[in-house]
């Protein structure tokens, strides 16, 4: 029983005490997630399509004349960029642009109003035009915007008739947007509504301001225009209207609110409307210069006096009443100043100068990048904020303009447009989290503040007028600079980002829309019996094949496809006692997506066909293997196999898979038994599979073995073929609850298998059952990388339209929702469903089912008309025409026509559709005319379904006429629409999977990405005709492949993702053109890398063929082109270029730069690592190059001590000069040059065993309870020297740094009152410490025998403590160069 009904059962007393208990036990986002809150409730028992319930919650119904007046304001944004026919007249202009409005009008008016209840048949009510009216008549029918688009053509669709050329009403494109347009339109109205509550507080209508507010609200298109309204508002009425001399702002309480006083203030304080007269020109007549004449129109007028004059008699007059200024207005230079921003403060809230520096910044402002210290260390080629920290100082600066959408480019525009989208969200990601500062400038030269400046200043001479023409200047400098534009590029900038977010929401959507409509793997005819059974079962008699019914899909069966999901995944090795291995688990699906069968391969891995033969046991068991797999394949009846692409494995084991199809394949086509073949190759099939899983090269189109078996002649006998296809989707799916739920006794590999299979037999369906209220949530499909940066509610609107036009499209097919549960997800997507009503049908729906018995026919609802009692008018109204109610056929049976209840035919049009139908079925003979009666109508619906070339027969024209005639509407396209669908219900025009590709969807650079989980940006840049280098990149080298004759080599690399590749012998090296000959021994070339080792290499191109592969170069002059720098890089290089040009040479801080692929090697001096470690953390550890040889590096340590510690790096057996030595050594040399030191294989190896144990030694020490922090001598000797005296028989003791040497502690002691204290050193290794040439573990096993031996040997002389092994810079930067 489902928790709503347990609840309510027993009575209201016991409901209560049952919600309560369950209150007790759940926390509310429990009965959130459930839907089982009130609100929820609520959502399920009214009777209003279940998206709509929001809006129709906070909106009112609308007003006489308000609908008309939006229809209006959409029609001047929609069709604002669209170019009407010149052909037409003037009049015919009109008359289109009226019929535009009246249909947006209509369509405003189904959605908010609705329409009324329409009789039984026929063409039924036509839905007023005139909605404003329609709130009057009860109840009323609100439609959602899917029905209207399928059910109400007649009011927006294309008014085509016999002559056609008529012009659209409204696009599909513009039809979407009206719900967008109509919230907009709604906050608009709130917005105006709002202001004019707050001017008639303050201002009485006989006001002229007033009057001119309302104008201003009247002509208001815009929320940014609203807004500059409010602000105007609230400067010149609230502030100047309601402030008295005491500050604050008086409210209509009679209470005052407190406000800052400045400049602003005290001038409202005072005679500010004297303040703004001395600048000689009136606010609105400068603003009319400005924007319309664009030149000095109205001249100001100078003042006689000088500015300064001026102000001192304004602040010495006092009147005693409103003239008295403010007692911040003390003094002459203050008043000039309040003036000034009195002036500009007013000037830079009017509403129509806003609205010129808006455009004017929208067409010129540039957009600055500028990469902060974090964003230039840290971004590379590799790091995902690269495209934008590579506008850093852009020069020219990129324009906001070319970042916008153009609502009149083409696709190419829309590309670029979407780009810029996509650069505007990972720009304001990167200053999100510190990498980068973005910022709007105004162009440089500033046109629009070069023509305030002339309209403004004056044009006389002398003294007084250049004193007020410099006030006037500061006047516009602040107004422009200081105040409008830095508004005004904040809310651009906000204005892109939310295009931005619109942008990347449609890309979104679209790509939802591309898997909505991907094509379900069909099967064919000849297959379409179901696998092994198929030809089991005879047909019964009077079956003809071709006059059966051929539904939706064209050729095609209505069944769907029996396809097998594979997934690979790494498992405990059976019997291995933890040793793990590679294991494919393989789940078959019936034509219903319920799992058939299921087996594990774990030799499928497992090569027997290379060129070095396999061991006996090893090809036994992997053709055991694979003849398990074959009689897994072939008793569930597959068609089709899928394996998601997730590495460079993959595409191996994929072929592995089709290889067993086509084994079964030569084992059908060759069954005759062959007495020569050996068990268990019984027959020549059996002997020719066996030789094709053997062969060396299968791709042949012969077989090597068997020559007379060709390809072409086996390939169109396979039961299935292998397919590769993205498992993200899958992968989240089963991570999700509903996996769990749904399939309880299977494993989370088998969930993965079981929704991959599902995806390939049909991927509407299957993303329709992910999105179950216990699965994936809409937005958190991966459907572009920048989808979590959108807001939840924009990018779920979007991608919530998509699925109710697929369910649209496809039909909710009833029976088999109750026939299976994972099929019954799509109905929450029907128009007037939701998830809430959704469950609530399918539960009475299952109910009335059980409740019928199981001898009851399987056929709970013989109509839709029988839904009708179960849903609401309205919500029925909404969603009967989607609903499929043709019952299944049975097995192996054709399928009979569905009715129109099996078509998108809505019942309302049940008797036009029963009229079309008759009509083209009536003889043409009139004498055998037929009686038009119900049942001869209702027999034409039976035989003319399918037939389109009869039903193409009909002129429609002549029945729209009479309809208009009759009913008022235009009802061509809606007869088009039922006349289509007569032909092909419900038709599924998606397409078939192999006219896509092998892999279906999957494009080859899809799929490239896919495998190697790189992209050709990360590989080769992000466009090469941009000029971009290419980057750097990490190979192994595979083998040598020596040219024939004398034609050059190649070099096979693999890079670090499994790519394959190659290096051409010309680019292998700079040293040579031409590799030198072999030694002669055994004929080899010899070549300056070795087979195995890691290489650096630049990625030349990138190449998706059948194999995808990389063409790449490792020689140093391609190497140092590369593209690999940060800009901190880039930057400290052109430094040393400029400081080389100047005659100053970098000295001793100079090094070869060097191509090493580690996260902690950087090309920099020990100034510029000291500035990178200086923020890091305790422990971090940098490698750079040396300054005193190109075959050195420097480790340089933070250690807790306080100071870096530098470590050399000896290498040997290097490639190249730039790349890293095979052969590390630590602590070569030493004092006398004799130390071996210590070898190492890696940087890797020097972290594990040598940095990380002495950073740990080191930390021990700072963490003694005898360390003193601090190197100098005098405090540490007090210290001592104190405690001495305090206990006289003790030896007092401390640790410290050494001041010089960062490897080295100082271990001071004290045995003697009136003595220095002594002082031995401490050596730290990665082992221990030493003293006195002896090694500890620790240090407390050193103080240890300190204190039982300190007297047995005179300590060491004080000073300089003997030379490291390796050698090791002190304290601070000094050290190793």
């Amino acid at each position: 029983m489902p928790v709503g009904e347990w609840v309510a059962a027993g009575g209201p007393e016991a409901a209560a005490l049952r919600a309560e208990k369950l209150k007790a036990l759940y926390e509310p986002e429990t009965f959130s997630r459930m839907m089982l809150t009130d609100a929820d409730e609520t959502a399920r028992v009214t009777d209003v399509p279940e998206r709509m319930q929001i809006d129709v919650a906070e909106r009112a119904k609308p007003v006489r004349g308000e609908l008309r007046k939006e229809a209006e304001w959409c029609y001047d944004l929609l069709f604002a960029h669209v170019v009407i026919p010149t052909s037409l007249s003037e009049e015919a202009q009109l008359n289109l642009a009226e019929r535009r409005i009246t249909a947006l009008q209509t369509v405003l008016g189904l959605m908010r109003v609705g329409e009324a209840a329409r009789g039984g048949g026929g063409a039924g009510a036509s839905s007023d035009s005139d909605s404003d009216t329609a709130a009057l008549s009860p109840p009323r029918l609100l439609l959602e915007l899917a029905f209207i688009r399928y059910f109400r053509k007649e009011v927006w669709a294309e008014e085509t008739g016999a002559g056609g050329g008529q012009p659209t009403l409204l696009t599909e494109a513009q039809l979407r947007t009206l719900p967008e347009l109509d919230a907009q339109y709604c906050q608009l109205q709130l917005g105006k509504t709002s202001i004019l509550e707050r001017i008639s507080r303050i201002l009485v209508p006989s006001d002229q301001k007033h009057q001119a507010y309302l104008d201003g609200l009247r002509g208001c298109r815009t929320i940014e225009g609203m807004a500059d309204i409010s602000g105007h508002v609230r400067l010149h009425v609230e502030d100047l209207e309601r402030r008295d001399g005491r500050g604050g702002r008086l409210l209509p309480s009679g209470n005052r609110r407190p406000a800052p006083r400045g400049l602003l203030g005290a001038a409202l304080s005072s005679r500010v409307d004297v303040l703004c007269e001395w600048f000689g020109l009136p606010i609105d007549d400068l603003v009319r210069n400005i924007c319309e004449h664009g030149a000095q129109h109205c001249p100001p007028l100078d003042e006689p006096d000088p500015p300064m004059v001026l102000a001192a008699a304004f602040v010495q007059q006092d009147d005693g009443g409103a003239r008295t200024p403010s007692a911040e207005i003390c003094k002459p230079e203050v008043a000039l100043r309040a003036a000034v921003e009195a002036y500009a403060q007013q000037l830079a809230v009017h509403p129509v100068l806003r609205s010129r520096i808006r455009a004017h910044l929208a067409a010129t402002a540039s957009l600055s990048i500028t990469a902060t210290p974090t964003g230039k260390s840290q971004v590379d080629t590799s790091h995902r904020y690269r495209r934008v920290t590579a506008l850093h100082a852009a020069e020219p600066p990129v324009l906001v303009r070319t970042l916008r959408p153009s609502a009149t480019g083409g696709e190419e525009e829309r590309r670029e447009a979407l780009r810029g989208a996509e650069m505007i969200l990972l720009a304001r990601k990167a200053a999100a989290d510190g990498f980068v500062k973005l910022n709007l400038l105004p162009p440089d030269p500033d046109s629009l503040l070069a023509t305030a400046h002339g309209c403004f200043l004056s044009q006389g001479a002398g003294d007084t007028t250049q004193a007020w023409n410099e006030q006037r200047g500061r006047v516009l400098a602040r107004a422009f600079q200081g105040l409008a534009y830095p508004q005004l590029a904040a809310e651009l900038l906000e204005s892109i980002t939310r295009e931005a977010h619109a942008a990347v929401a449609a890309a979104a959507a679209a790509r939802l829309r591309t898997l909505l409509l991907t094509p379900p793997f069909r099967t064919r005819d000849d297959t379409a019996g179901g696998g092994a059974d198929a030809g089991k079962k005879k047909k019964k008699k009077g079956r003809d094949d071709e006059a059966s019914w051929r539904p939706s899909q064209g050729p095609f069966y209505p069944r769907k496809a029996r396809v097998a999901g594979a997934v690979y995944y790494v498992a405990p090795r059976e019997g291995g006692r933890g040793k793990e291995e590679a294991v494919m688990q393989l789940v078959a699906i019936d034509e219903h997506g319920e799992v058939l069968d299921r087996i594990t391969a774990r030799w499928l891995d497992t090569p027997i066909n290379t060129r070095v033969p396999a061991p006996p046991d090893i090809v036994r068991k992997k053709l055991d293997e694979m003849r398990r797999l074959e009689a897994f394949f072939d008793s569930t009846g597959c068609e089709a196999v899928v394996l998601g692409a997730t590495e460079m494995k993959s595409e191996r084991l994929f072929k592995q898979l089709d290889s067993i199809g086509y084994a079964m394949a030569l084992r059908r086509l060759f069954p005759n038994p062959d007495a020569r073949a050996a068990p268990p190759d019984n027959t020549e099939g059996d002997k020719f599979a066996r030789s094709y899983y053997l062969d060396s090269r299968p791709e042949r189109e012969e077989l090597t073995e068997f020559p007379h078996i060709r390809k072409a002649d086996v390939d169109p006998h396979r039961p299935f073929r292998a397919h590769l296809a993205d498992e993200t989707l899958p992968r989240m799916w089963a991570a999700s609850g509903a996996a769990a739920a749904e399939l309880p006794d299977l494993a989370h590999e088998v969930w993965i298998a079981v929704a991959q299979a599902r995806m390939l037999q049909d991927p509407y369906l299957e993303l329709c059952h992910m999105l179950s209220p216990l699965g994936l949530a809409l937005p958190s499909l991966p459907l572009h990388p920048l989808a979590a940066e959108i807001p939840e509610s924009i990018l779920r609107r979007g991608l919530e339209a998509e699925m109710v036009d697929a369910v649209c499209r496809h039909g909710f097919d009833v029976y088999e929702a109750l026939a299976h549960d994972h099929r019954a997800q799509g109905l929450q997507f029907v128009p007037g469903f939701g998830p809430r009503k959704a469950a609530a049908l399918l539960r009475e729906l299952h109910a009335q089912r059980s409740s019928a018995g199981p001898r009851a026919p399987q056929r709970p609802l013989r109509s839709r008309e029988a839904l009708r009692a179960l849903l609401g008018p309205c919500v029925w109204h909404n969603a009967a025409g989607f609903l499929n109610l043709t019952p299944p056929p049975g097995y192996n049976e054709p399928r009979e026509p569905p009715g129109l209840d099996g078509t998108r035919i809505h019942p309302e049009a049940y008797e036009i559709a029963k009229k079309i139908a008759f009509d083209a079925t009536a003889p043409e003979d009139d004498d055998a005319e037929v009686a038009e009666t119900d049942e001869a109508k209702d027999a034409a619906v039976y035989e003319v379904m399918g037939k389109r070339e009869l039903l193409m027969q009909l002129e429609l024209d002549d029945f729209a006429a009479y309809l208009r005639e009759t009913t008022g509407r235009n009802m061509l396209p809606t007869l088009l629409s039922i006349r289509d669908e007569l032909s092909n219900p419900f038709a599924d025009l998606r397409g078939t999977w192999e006219s896509l590709g092998t892999h279906g969807p999957l494009t080859n650079k899809e799929l490239f990405v896919l495998l190697t989980a790189e992209s050709e940006e990360a590989l080769h840049g992000d466009d090469v005709d941009r000029g971009v280098k290419g980057t750097l990149a990490q190979a192994r080298v595979v083998r040598w492949e020596r040219g024939q004759a004398d034609a050059p080599g190649k070099l096979h690399i693999e890079l670090q993702c499994g790519l394959p590749g190659f290096i051409q012998e010309s680019d292998i090296s700079d040293q040579s053109r031409r590799l030198p000959a072999g030694d002669g021994r055994q004929g080899e070339t010899t070549l300056p890398v070795a087979v195995g080792q890691l290489i650096t290499v630049k990625i030349l191109e990138v190449c998706y063929d059948e194999r995808p592969y990389v063409r790449a170069a490792s020689k140093s002059s391609a190497l140092r082109d590369a593209d690999y720098k940060t800009i901190a890089q880039e930057e400290a290089e052109a430094k040393t270029k400029r400081d080389t040009a100047v005659g100053q040479a970098p000295g001793a801080s100079g090094f070869v730069k060097r191509r090493i692929g580690h996260p902690q090697f950087k090309n920099g001096t020990a100034e510029q690592v000291a500035a990178f470690l200086s923020s890091s953390p305790v422990g971090e550890c940098v490698f750079r190059p040396s300054s005193k040889s190109h075959d050195r590096l420097v480790a340089t340590l933070k250690t807790p001590l306080g100071c870096l510690h530098h470590i050399e790096i000896a290498e040997e057996m290097k490639p190249s000069p730039a790349e890293l030595g095979a052969a590390l050594w630590v602590g070569r040399g030493g004092a006398d040059g004799k130390a071996p030191g210590d070898k190492f294989d890696d940087l890797d190896e020097i972290i594990a065993r040598y940095i990380d144990p002495l950073l740990e030694k080191m930390s021990e020490l700072a963490s003694h309870r005898k360390y003193r922090s601090t190197a100098e001598r005098d405090p540490i000797d007090r210290a001592l020297a104190a405690e001495k005296a305090t206990e006289p028989k003790r030896i007092p003791y401390a640790l410290s740094p050494h001041p010089k040497f960062s490897g080295y502690a100082v271990l001071a002691y004290l045995p003697k009152i009136g003595k220095p204290p002594t002082r031995e050193f401490v050596k730290m290794t990665p082992t221990g410490f030493i003293l006195r040439d002896q090694t500890f573990s620790t240090l407390d096993k050193l103080l240890d025998w300190f204190k039982k031996n300190f007297a047995k040997k005179p300590p060491p002389p004080n000073g300089r403590p003997p030379p490291p092994a390796h050698a090791s810079g002190g304290a601070g930067w000094g050290g190793i160069g």
